[in-house]
């Protein structure tokens, strides 16, 4: 089983302000574990998957899960709470998450936890590249089967890019519905970090993750977990 434990650093080493980031990712790794044993997918990648440990864990429990990521196994992130899980080299390739490999309609589940808001940004030495969130999405939907279903994180508030080891992008309504046009949300979860207990807590109303973040505080940020299938050609 999974173990959490030790604390999550950015790269510089300094622990993000107001920003539990490890309980973030339980958060989002559970949410996909769970989605996955409710609808049980025949085969699912994860689009950046750091160094597959998530997707090994998930092929330990029964799932069929291929891995991708920008960097080579042995080099990409270290995925907390899933430490001692090593995926099949087989199951990894490494890929730009807008250019994949796959042929069309291949996955029943696409996810991809907290990548898509740090693309086109030059995360990683990769170049940078105007609406590569955008064109990421659109090809995470070319893989997916017509019935399939994707799941994508983004750090939700305040819009606008962070500067910060890794860039990344935060998300309001607006630029939310523009990333995912084509595509209906079936699910829309958002959290916001309580910096008075410590904790993530959840909610399904996007006005309570803007009022509780000041906006001259870009450290404060919630998240929003989208679960999307292919809109029906009328």
């Amino acid at each position: 089983m999974p173990k959490w434990d030790g604390h999550s650093r950015t790269q510089k080493g300094s622990v993000t302000k107001y920003f539990d980031f490890l309980k973030m990712k339980q958060i989002e790794y559970s949410f996909v574990v769970e989605f996955m044993k409710r609808t049980r997918p025949a085969i699912s990648v994860d689009i950046g998957c750091g160094n597959g440990a998530l997707a090994a864990y998930l092929n330990s429990i029964g799932f069929d899960t291929y891995g991708v990521d920008l960097l080579p196994m042995d080099k990409a992130d270290r995925i907390e709470g899933y430490q001692g899980y090593q995926l099949d080299p087989s199951k990894f390739r490494q890929e730009d998450g807008s250019k994949l490999s796959f042929p069309d309609k291949t996955f029943d589940l696409v996810f991809s936890l907290g990548t898509v808001k740090a693309m086109g940004l030059g995360s990683y030495k990769e170049p940078k590249e105007e609406g590569k969130d955008r064109k990421a999405v659109l090809e995470f939907g070319r893989i997916l089967k017509d019935d399939g279903r994707m799941i994508i994180s983004l750090a939700f508030g305040e819009p606008g890019v962070r500067e910060r080891a890794t860039p990344f992008r935060a998300y309001d309504e607006g630029m939310v519905e523009r990333l995912i046009e084509g595509f209906e949300a079936t699910e829309r979860i958002y959290y916001y970090f309580d910096r008075i207990t410590w904790q993530w807590i959840r909610t399904e109303d996007p006005k309570r993750v803007r009022e509780y973040f000041p906006k001259d505080d870009l450290d404060c940020l919630g998240i929003i977990i989208l679960v999307l299938k292919k809109k029906e050609i009328e």
